[in-house]
């Protein structure tokens, strides 16, 4: 049996049902994804789990027989020409939306993501739903996919109310899967990733949950008079985790806090507001860094930072680029002082020349320097 947008009702509550005796999100993948796939008349249906890590890492579930595109995503990093991911970043509600629907057509169909992943595998037409809400870097944010090729029918409303009734018991395997975990094995698993960097975690009291060995070397540099971080730092986490009752505080980005005697220079903070897998107590995790004199934007030929980013419309993340350029750092140390990967410097500095309207390198910090 059908309902008038062409879902199949039956094969709905069998995924439901499915879903209902799933204790993980593998169990989901293998039972419930494939029902719901059929359900919705589907080229591809997949669950998507954000996972910790430097950057945006992603654990993907894809029902059996169905193409899987996220290796080919990850490898060639179509994530930088997905017109999909800005959404994602700011979409809180409603929780199931039509993506291929919110984007400029003709930017979608130019990018390499459409050309190269989804219409080579037919899955052009995206329908996506939040299990879990969250900024798209907190662990534990999980999406449903299902997509169509564009010889079928798009999405419409009626799929979107039969994605959205079925929510709250794909939902509950997520938080079942959740309290099967220990949580101090999901805390030791997030903040491996940071061992090596100068990171800390704090409670929603300021409390010292975690500290790497790169901290305590940090402290020991900048504050050998400290015990611990200084309570201007405790006290923006208790601030953060207070906010953390309110359902977009999640989307909130990562705040700066300057340790150092005047903003520009100095010691250095981001924090950034998580919680526990599929929900839970709310925690800051810190990533600490430093800028001597010689590295502030106010001594990189970047003094007049505001009127660059006002005439040109560059982000405070390209100005911060655009300081190493100028400096003659190459992409790994730039990308090692700002604590992101070499892939996402290239990309700034591809923006960085189209917004300047130059060819390289040399030819942006010619016109830098002319400021």
């Amino acid at each position: 049996m059908k309902s008038e947008g062409g879902v199949h009702q039956n094969v709905i509550l069998d995924a439901v049902c499915a879903a209902a005796e799933s204790a993980s999100l593998k169990d989901l993948t293998a039972v419930a994804l494939p029902k719901l796939a059929e359900a919705f008349d589907a080229t591809l249906a997949s669950i998507v789990e954000v996972v910790p890590g430097e950057e945006l890492q992603l654990q993907e579930y894809v029902a059996p027989g169905m193409p899987n595109p996220y290796p080919q995503y990850w490898r060639g990093a179509y994530y930088e020409s997905d017109p999909f991911e800005e959404l994602r970043r700011h979409r809180r509600k409603p929780q199931v939306a039509i993506m291929s629907q919110l984007v400029d057509p003709k930017k979608y169909k130019s990018s390499g993501f459409y050309n190269e992943i989804t219409k080579p595998l037919e899955i052009e037409r995206v329908l996506e739903a939040h299990l879990v809400i969250g900024d798209c870097a907190t662990p534990g944010t999980v999406s449903i996919v299902l997509s169509r090729s564009r010889r079928q029918l798009d999405w419409n409303r009626d799929h979107v109310a039969a994605l959205s009734q079925i929510l709250p018991s794909f939902a509950a395997v997520v938080r079942r899967q959740m309290e099967s975990s220990r949580s101090s094995e999901l805390f030791d698993e997030i903040l491996a990733h940071s061992e090596s960097k100068p990171c800390l975690a704090l409670d929603r009291l300021g409390r010292l949950l975690w500290t790497s060995a790169a901290a305590e070397a940090f402290w020991r540099e900048h504050f050998p008079a400290e015990k611990g971080p200084p309570f201007p730092l405790l006290q923006a986490a208790r601030r953060l985790c207070g906010s953390a009752d309110r359902r977009e505080a999640l989307a909130l980005k990562p705040e700066k806090l300057w340790l150092g005697e005047a903003p520009g220079f100095g010691p250095e903070a981001e924090l950034r507001l998580l919680r526990w897998r599929g929900g839970g107590e709310p925690y800051v995790l810190v990533q600490l860094s430093s800028r001597n004199r010689g590295t502030g934007l106010a001594q990189t030929g970047l003094a007049d930072s505001e009127k660059l980013r006002s005439l040109y419309s560059l982000t405070q993340r390209e100005i911060e680029v655009l300081g190493g350029l100028v400096q003659g750092q190459s992409n790994a140390q730039i990308a090692k002082s700002l604590f992101i990967s070499p892939e996402t410097i290239r990309t700034h500095l591809q923006h960085i020349f189209e917004k300047l309207g130059v060819q390289n390198r040399v030819q942006a910090v010619v016109k830098i320097n002319r400021h």
